[in-house]
């Protein structure tokens, strides 16, 4: 197991290839560009990661919300005018 770090772009939704079994442990800002850390275990077997980030006062789907979103958390970028609470999206089959 190592520590990972990876850059969230300021986007609604978007997709990060991890090793299978990522964890992510916390969301901040490092020099002005928000990142999330992540507890990544040593395998070859990769999936696909699904965030979502929604800025302060911006809608969102209730029912989404309710059953498919993990609260990770919030970060502030361009000295506090954009604060972003960031999700990670499960897919539901």
């Amino acid at each position: 197991m190592k520590i990972w770090k990876y850059h969230i772009p300021i986007e609604d939704e978007f997709k990060l290839e991890v090793p299978e079994g990522t964890e992510i442990l916390c969301v901040q800002t490092q020099y002005g560009q928000p990142c999330i850390w992540c507890a990544v275990p040593e395998t070859e077997e990769k999936e696909i990661m699904t965030l979502r980030v929604h800025g302060t006062g911006h809608p969102i789907n209730d029912e989404e919300f309710l059953y498919s979103y993990d609260y990770i958390g919030t970060f502030q970028v361009y000295n506090g005018d954009f604060v972003g609470h960031l999700f990670r999206i499960w897919t539901i089959n």
